[in-house]
């Protein structure tokens, strides 16, 4: 018995499309497998996923930690640990609690991981935050600490030396701890220099050179250590003749 043509022609005809079907489901299912393992590793495109998250990928610095607030003698320096990706710190300030970021006074540009807080009052409380910045941007501000200046009550300098020559005298001294400056006073007489002689103030050094002196006469010298909480009590005197 002979089979009529169009039955064969669509016999083979129905296989071919359903061989074809099959394979767009294969296909269609290879590709759904691809797409769901490359979302896995992040691997599609140039935006992965983190634990069922979108990865965000950021260039700010890490915030400073380990800010710590050490109050001195007329000032407070400020510590902290390095941030990764930082090139300069900001340090803000303010002397009221949480108020430092928002409402304090701003130090930017600092290239170190300590500052030296200078100018400030006695017997008040600082606060401090710090951020780290680079090219692209900010970082958010680092836990806060606190400092309140400390001052030293400082003693009378000892080891006052004077000694002249060549028209001039010089009156050298120890370094007396805590003082920022000191203030020499010089008269003609023994006794009064402090209460009635001349006086020579800021002084940032241990020694100084006076040149206002008369030749032939005796000068006699007395000299005083500062710092924010006042003066020191008058070194005992030394006395010269130019």
């Amino acid at each position: 018995m002979r089979r009529d043509p169009k039955q064969t022609l669509g016999f083979f005809g129905t296989l071919l499309r359903v061989a074809m079907i099959n394979r767009t489901c294969r296909t269609a299912m290879l590709m759904s497998l691809f797409l769901v393992m490359s979302c896995g590793t992040g691997e599609v495109g140039k935006t992965g996923t983190a634990g069922g998250a979108k990865a965000t990928i950021s260039g700010v610095p890490t915030t400073p930690t380990g800010v710590s607030a050490v109050s001195g003698d007329g000032r407070i320096t400020v510590q902290w640990q390095p941030s990764q990706g930082a090139t300069s710190y900001t340090i803000y300030y303010a002397n009221i609690a949480g108020a430092a970021k928002k409402q304090g006074e701003k130090i930017p540009g600092i290239t170190a991981t300590s500052y030296d807080h200078i100018g400030v009052l006695e017997k008040t409380m600082y606060y401090y935050v710090v951020t780290a910045s680079n090219a692209s941007g900010e970082s958010s501000p680092s836990t806060e600490s606190g400092a309140m200046v400390q001052t030293i009550a400082l003693q009378a300098p000892v080891n006052v030396a004077a000694s002249g020559g060549d028209g001039k005298i010089t009156v050298k001294w120890k370094e007396e701890p805590g003082a920022t400056s000191y203030n020499i006073y010089y008269a003609t007489r023994p006794g009064i220099a402090r209460p009635k002689g001349k006086k020579i103030e800021g002084i940032k050094s241990f020694s100084y050179q006076i040149t206002d002196v008369k030749k032939k006469t005796m000068y006699f010298f007395t000299v005083t250590a500062v710092n924010t909480s006042g003066e020191s009590p008058a070194s005992n005197e030394s006395g010269a003749m130019p």
